[in-house]
């Protein structure tokens, strides 16, 4: 068996199809700077659009914190007083500003996070000596206008104390 007509290319030639190739490509093409470019700034979007989120829910979570603790102060509150100074309070709603949220300087913004309390009172005198106290604190902030709604009974064996 012979190979009489085919020609095997020698190294000396040069042509389009045996061009040497470069041994490495050196740095990034522009595109794929750009690439990675995108892919960090939305990395760090998405990143900084949860940090703020959290701030907020941070701040909810700490006003809703006080409001609680509003309402507990004054639920307390009405625990010491008379059974018969409760009677004189039903049915009455008392709104006021939280002596303790008065914290807003002259010059100041005081819309916001202002607390404000309301106290509803509903006997049950003619069946057993308690009352139903249900406490509502509100407030606004930059989320929104927020409300908490505390509720107890007060029950006493006698009318004076």
């Amino acid at each position: 068996m012979t190979f009489k007509n085919i020609a095997f290319p020698s190294s000396s030639t040069n042509n389009a199809n045996t061009r040497p190739r470069p041994l490495a490509r050196a740095g990034f093409t522009l595109i794929e700077i750009l690439i990675a470019v995108c892919l960090i700034a939305v990395g760090a979007l998405v990143s900084i659009t949860m940090h703020m989120s959290s701030l907020k829910g941070e701040s909810l979570a700490a006003n809703m914190i006080y409001a609680a603790a509003i309402a507990e102060t004054e639920l307390e509150r009405l625990k010491t007083l008379p059974f018969r100074e409760l009677l004189g309070l039903a049915n009455a709603e008392v709104t006021e500003l939280d002596p303790l949220s008065q914290t807003c300087q002259p010059g100041q913004d005081c819309s916001q996070n202002i607390f404000t309390r309301r106290t509803s009172f509903f006997p049950k005198f003619p069946t057993t000596m308690s009352c139903q106290v249900e406490i509502e604190v509100k407030w606004l902030d930059s989320s929104g206008r927020h409300s908490v709604i505390y509720s107890g009974v007060i029950t006493t064996t006698s009318l004076s104390t």
